[in-house]
């Protein structure tokens, strides 16, 4: 390692550990701060002056040359009103504490830590009654049921049973045969189980009347 990298690699080392004491300093006056309530409101306090200080300068900034724009011509009307509306925003800013700073953040945060409490315990809510629901699913069954078949009939005759009471059922299987006065059509599981017959073959009944239960 020559000279150089030797300069370079010492002042590298003096520079960090500059910054790590300086760390180490703000974290110790803000553990100190945190300790003394009466020395946070006053560090509060001489930031807030210092922050009005320079929003008062930038915005007495902003205004002076504004005012140098207007003074030099009055082709430049956008660059005017956009300077000056930002050199208001800033003095009016200005009147705002940094303890009401902190507040508007901290009341922020909270909101939105509440708005994620509350979608995740709509969230469980959701999951909670989808399983309450399948639970009672699997207590109770799913009804077989006459289907409106849209013909405008007001009654259809169950013409024969394809299983029987107790078998095993699968989605998509034919398990009936049902009449109108035009046709005879398949009525098909749409739920896996064992079938329960409640209604003997030659009933007839109107559609939305209960036949079976697939358990």
């Amino acid at each position: 390692m020559n000279e150089t990298e030797q300069s370079i690699a010492r002042e590298t080392a003096i520079s960090t550990r500059k910054r790590t004491a300086y760390m180490e300093t703000k974290l110790a006056e803000n553990r100190r701060l945190l300790r003394r309530p009466d020395l946070l409101e006053n560090k509060l306090q001489e930031t807030q002056k210092m922050i009005k200080r320079t929003y008062w300068i930038v915005g007495f900034m902003f205004l002076n040359l504004v005012f140098s724009l207007w003074i030099g011509g009055g082709d430049r009307v956008g660059i005017l009103l956009s300077v000056s509306l930002l050199g208001i925003l800033i003095m009016l800013q200005s009147f705002m504490s940094e303890r009401e700073r902190l507040l508007l953040m901290l009341a922020m945060q909270e909101e939105g830590s509440s708005q994620e409490k509350g979608e995740r315990e709509k969230l469980t809510v959701e999951k909670s009654c989808v399983a309450d629901s399948e639970e009672a699913k699997a207590q109770t069954g799913e009804d077989v049921v006459l289907p409106d078949l849209g013909t405008g009939e007001k009654t259809y005759k169950l013409v024969r049973w394809t299983v029987n009471d107790g078998d095993e059922v699968k989605i998509g299987q034919n398990i009936a045969f049902i009449e109108t006065d035009k046709a005879t059509l398949d009525l098909e599981s749409f739920a896996n189980g064992t079938l329960r017959i409640l209604q003997e073959e030659g009933t007839e009944a109107a559609f939305g009347t209960v036949i079976g239960r697939i358990e």
